[in-house]
């Protein structure tokens, strides 16, 4: 009895998420997408009648028809149960047990206590997998309330969705066989994916790359945050393939008087992990350790130049240098190691193209990188910087901006006080590139850690 009630909550969950799985670049063919669905439902099925976990999180009670999800260890001893009998899940928060109804089933991950609405009472947010399968999992996200049986606020993985693919577009170039990737119609590129060896490998062409099938919501620095990852689909094939594609993330804000979630800036990674190997490293300039992935390791930040360059090539505007981030961690012999691939990479260079500055701060005891970039030519005006974080997959922007002028450059105060707002005692400069600034490239090193606070000064002075 249990085992099956199981299995039909695991089913019904994996077959709800079909609906929701989206295309940027627009529908795809109604054939394909058809034998596309059919391949998943067997293939999510299939699992179902094999595995007594197939929904991960549950358990059996001791009481017949009460199942227990499994929460993640951020749930602070909460527990969510599912009441087959009555239809209802219940939070045990102690002695205290809460029940609520919802009108599809899903399977609970997570559960924090927290005043959300600013009330002056706690609410229960909760993240949940609606549905799952071979290359899917959909993520909710909901706000239960004490005395409602409905939640108070529920974000679906449809809506992620929607919301996502209104506010990006892809456009694929079939000569160079890479796909661009712009967010919030920014004229710059948020990220582009290299597909040719990719294509190569696989021996197919290009079809199209959709979102839907993979949205997460986690919790990190006290923000939830959605991530998602585009399925490429190659031409005469139905699987979706993510060994080559762009990860989406983007931090979610609870509005207290819509009871709602509203979605951040995106920020996005192009991947590759079909490629592993590691590009050649020449001179290192200076180097530096600090936990830009928040996972209690430090990690390494490297300034380096590429094998046959001379860092006098890079100061001249010749060449340019170059900035990379290895994730560290420990080994299974317990020894501190970094990975052999870079999680990030930046060129910078005095020259006026490869104009660009990134810095390293600390603030409430958490490690940042801040990546700025000031532009002035032919009448116009541009200014930008992002705050964030990063792990394997994804970046985290904790905050951003970004201002353009023509002809003259408005008042840029409030931009340079938001930006100064992370600058403290602990802020060094990476680099700094910058044509209109002398000198036209500045540097830290374990010797001489240069603060930020006087080239932003600088920046705010400009143009005179």
């Amino acid at each position: 009895m249990r085992k099956m009630a199981a299995a039909a909550l695991a089913a019904m969950m994996a077959v709800s998420v079909l609906a929701g799985c989206g295309n940027v670049e627009g529908t795809m063919a109604e054939e394909r997408a058809s034998g596309e669905q059919q391949s998943v439902v067997d293939e999510v099925t299939e699992g179902v009648e094999t595995e007594e976990e197939s929904s991960e999180g549950l358990e059996a009670e001791g009481e017949e028809n009460v199942y227990r999800f499994m929460l993640d260890e951020s749930s602070e001893g909460l527990e969510i149960q599912f009441d087959e009998s009555a239809q209802k899940y219940e939070i045990v928060d102690g002695e205290e047990v809460m029940a609520f109804q919802l009108e599809k089933q899903i399977e609970p991950t997570s559960a924090t206590k927290i005043d959300i609405d600013g009330d002056g009472e706690e609410e229960y947010v909760i993240t949940a997998c609606a549905g799952r399968g071979t290359g899917i999992y959909a993520a909710d996200l909901m706000v239960i309330k004490k005395g409602r049986e409905e939640p108070i606020a529920y974000l679906s993985n449809e809506e992620i969705t929607e919301q996502l693919e209104a506010r990006t577009k892809l456009l694929y170039d079939n000569e160079f066989q890479m796909v661009t990737l712009y967010c919030d119609s920014e004229s710059e590129p948020q990220a582009v994916l290299d597909l040719e060896k990719f294509l190569e490998g696989m021996d197919a062409g290009y079809d199209t790359m959709s979102l839907g099938n993979i949205i997460r919501i986690e919790n990190k620095d006290n923000r939830y945050w959605v991530t998602a990852d585009y399925a490429v689909y190659l031409q005469g094939m139905f699987t979706p393939q993510y060994d080559c594609t762009i990860h989406l993330t983007a931090s979610l804000t609870y509005q207290q008087e819509k009871h709602s979630f509203s979605m951040g800036d995106i920020a996005a990674r192009a991947v590759d992990y079909t490629q592993n190997e590691e590009a050649s490293v020449g001179e290192v300039i200076t180097e530096f350790y600090t936990d830009v992935t928040h996972d209690g390791t430090e990690d390494r930040i490297v300034i380096s130049v590429p094998e046959g360059i001379t860092w006098d090539e890079v100061l001249s505007g010749v060449e340019s240098g170059e900035l990379s981030v290895y994730v560290g961690y420990t080994n299974a012999n317990g020894k501190k190691v970094y990975a052999d691939k870079s999680i990030l990479e930046r060129e910078f260079s005095p020259c006026h193209a490869g104009n660009c500055q990134m810095f390293l701060t600390t603030v409430n005891d958490r490690d940042y990188l801040i990546e700025t970039n000031f532009w002035a030519g032919q009448e116009r005006y541009t200014y930008k910087y992002t705050v964030f974080f990063m792990d394997y997959d994804y970046n985290y922007v904790m905050e951003s901006a970004y201002e353009e002028y023509t002809g003259e450059p408005g008042d840029t105060s409030a931009f340079f006080d938001k930006l100064g707002s992370w600058i403290n005692d602990s802020s060094i400069v990476l680099y700094a590139a910058d044509i209109d600034h002398d000198p036209d490239l500045i540097y830290s090193t374990d010797d001489n850690r240069i603060n930020p606070a006087n080239y932003l000064a600088d920046k705010a002075k400009q143009p005179q």
